[in-house]
């Protein structure tokens, strides 16, 4: 599926019904009834890590921004538009929410997907309080109504600010996401830059461990993502006896592209590849090419202009390329989606919604599981003749931040190469995956790069454990023209589900017509009590593994009722006794354990036996209909599922339809398909 930009509401909450809603003016300011000026909107309870401030909550007051400023100034959402420079950050004032702070700053970078989900607003023109600002999450932009009262002690603002007092987007911003994550609080240590990366922008973020990458796969990579717009953010290193400057706890931005200059080192001409870095808590680094080095001096005005080499603010200098491979640990890269992208060149886009569930596509890790581990969804990359670039991105779904990744899930991706897909167990236990990303616990997107050459590859998401039922989103980027899709196969039906028992046994016919017309009443026809009798002598000859419940025994009755006369003739009967024995076999047949049940992991193989291959969609609703809470179907249950999916089918043909061919279907065709079911 293609991604949208399609923007929902919180709340049924309407930025342009509420400004254009003639009770609210400035003399009758807008006050958000969904997120009130109060201490829930920040903490819950004593608990709470903003300790300091919950000690304080009583001198909490919520302040307009005009109220801020005491009436000394005007303020201003944008001043001289957003900049970098802009965003007062953890480092300079201890803030609370540092990586909400760190990830818009470097917004600030990628104009394009700051003006989206901060558009331009105004104090001046049609003020009436009211703010709106754009947040994605899970698949969907949501666009976020506040009011612009600000938490704030002794007259200060608690959370973020920017440098100019009078300029108020940001906190303003950041007061839209406590909405929407239900309160301040939620912006905590586990709320990570790049979970706030995703959420401003709707981005992926590929994690590249600097230790793999050598100075030419390093500067081929920023060129990539200088090609793309990606934003390439880093962490540093630890274990360094000086760390030149450079602070443990801030984020670093690789900013630009890579600038091979000549310089004079002690009188000799040498090479360097430099590159531009901004650092959020304002360090700067002392090491070779920084502002003060003797390699920044060495260097010419004219070749400082000509490649604009400029340190004009502290936070903002320059990097041999192997000083980056030895200061930094981890490249967290910010794809940005080709719908917020003003470069030419652009990722392809596309996602998947989907769900593990447990029983059917929920069967965890592959070590664990390898004769189901192939039941897990499974999706196609089909990469054309001059291969691709392809990052696939893969989170749990959540209603709410607390039922995402950090409260436990644990998931991880394998790809594997293959000319056919689905790909099944035997497959699995001959060929190893040519990519992994090993299941990992607290974070919420998790990532793979991939450099694909032309062929058929099939992509199986998983959860470490099985039978952890969680809804996941699976994305996947392209550089050129790659398609994906589920490989789960469509839903088809074969003549084994339709068929009309010609073929039965000659013997096996002459026992179920013997059964029924000693089961019949007088008028040889079957009523539903005689139905039963029927069904507790078939068991008592062991035709059928266990008992058929009265409520089952009428629905099928009802299914084969074609008159609606409520009773059976020999026919509909002989039809019910072949179809109960046919069920029989292919039960017996999909009972590896004999446990005279199937596990709903059992239960594909059983419909495919009784003529139906699902798609993983049919399945989960199937399991979700019949499985119960232990993860089991019984024959009686199995032998009503197939009923109800031979009436549906044949009444489908009956309509003209077929696997190669679709109908419409009036009301009434409907109706009457629906109401025995």
């Amino acid at each position: 599926m293609a991604v949208s930009t399609q923007v929902n509401t919180l709340w049924n909450q309407t930025y342009a019904d509420l400004i254009a809603d003639s009770q609210y003016n400035k003399d009758n300011l807008f006050e958000d009834p969904r997120f009130g000026a109060c201490n829930e909107s920040i903490f819950v309870k004593e608990d709470t890590y903003l300790f300091d401030f919950y000690e304080r909550r009583n001198d909490i007051r919520w302040l307009r921004p005009k109220e801020i400023l005491e009436g000394k100034q005007e303020p201003f959402f944008f001043k001289d538009g957003a900049s970098f420079n802009e965003v007062i950050l953890a480092g300079d004032e201890g803030l609370a929410n540092a990586s909400f702070m760190n990830a818009l700053a470097g917004m600030t970078l990628v104009p394009s997907i700051l003006n989206y989900g901060c558009p331009e607003q105004s104090f001046k023109d049609n003020y009436k309080g009211i703010f709106r600002f754009r947040f994605w999450r899970f698949g969907s932009w949501y666009e976020i109504v506040i009011d612009d009262r600000l938490p704030t002690l002794d007259g200060k603002l608690m959370f973020g600010r920017c440098q100019s007092k009078d300029e108020f987007w940001a906190p303003l911003m950041e007061k839209a996401l406590a909405k929407l994550l239900m309160r301040y609080e939620a912006m905590d240590c586990t709320f990570e830059i790049p979970e706030a990366l995703i959420d401003l922008s709707g981005g992926t973020v590929e994690r590249v461990q600097v230790s793999d990458c050598t100075e030419a796969t390093l500067c081929s990579k920023l060129k990539m993502c200088r090609k793309t717009g990606s934003l390439v953010t880093a962490t540093l290193a630890f274990g360094h006896s000086d760390y030149c400057g450079l602070k443990p706890k801030t984020l670093y931005i690789l900013n630009g592209s890579v600038k091979k200059v000549m310089y004079n080192n002690n009188n000799i001409m040498c090479w360097a590849n430099i590159i531009r870095v901004l650092s959020t808590e304002r360090c700067e680094w002392t090491g070779p090419w920084g502002d003060e080095s003797k390699e920044m001096k060495s260097l010419s005005a004219e070749i400082k202009e000509e490649f604009k080499i400029k340190s004009k603010v502290d936070g903002d200098f320059w990097m041999d390329i192997k000083d980056v491979l030895k200061r930094f640990k981890e490249l967290r890269i910010l794809h940005v989606p080709p719908e917020l992208s003003e470069k030419e060149a652009k990722w392809t886009v596309t996602e998947h919604f989907n769900k593990w569930q447990k029983g059917s596509t929920a069967m965890g890790r592959y070590e664990a599981n390898k004769e189901n581990f192939h039941n897990n969804p499974q999706y196609n990359i089909k990469v054309d003749d001059d291969g691709d670039l392809v990052v696939v991105s893969l989170m749990a779904v959540g209603r709410g931040r607390q039922e995402t990744s950090w409260d436990g899930y644990n998931i991880g991706l394998d790809v594997y190469k293959t000319e056919d897909s689905p790909i099944d167990s035997k497959f699995l236990q001959n060929n190893k995956p040519l990519h992994s990303f090993v299941h990992k616990e607290g974070i919420r997107e998790i990532t793979l790069f991939m450099t694909l050459d032309p062929g058929n590859y099939v992509v199986i998401p998983s959860t470490f454990n099985k039978d952890k039922e969680i809804p996941f989103l699976l994305r996947f980027f392209s550089g050129y023209s790659s398609k994906t899709a589920s490989a789960s196969c469509i839903t088809v039906y074969t003549p084994t589900l339709t068929k009309n028992f010609d073929d039965l046994d000659p013997m096996m016919a002459s026992i179920i017509e013997s059964f029924f017309k000693e089961k019949a009443g007088a008028d040889g026809l079957m009523d539903n009590s005689e139905l039963d009798a029927f069904f507790v002598g078939w068991k008592k000859e062991q035709i059928i593994p266990t008992d058929i419940s009265h409520e089952t025994s009428a629905a099928i009755a009802a299914l084969y009722d074609d008159d609606d006369s409520r009773t059976l003739s020999v026919n509909e009967g002989m039809a019910i006794g072949a179809l109960s024995f046919y069920c029989d076999m292919t039960f017996l047949q999909s009972d590896k354990d004999n446990s005279k049940s199937l596990d709903a992991s059992e239960l594909r193989d059983a419909l495919s036996r009784a003529g139906l291959k699902t798609s993983d969609t049919i399945l989960q609703h199937l399991v979700s209909r019949y499985v119960g809470s232990d993860n089991k179907i019984t024959y009686d249950e199995f032998f009503l599922m197939v009923s109800k999916l031979r009436y549906v089918i044949k009444k489908f043909e009956k309509l003209g339809g077929s696997n190669e061919k679709s109908v419409a279907l009036s009301i009434e065709d409907l109706m009457e398909m629906c109401v025995k079911l």
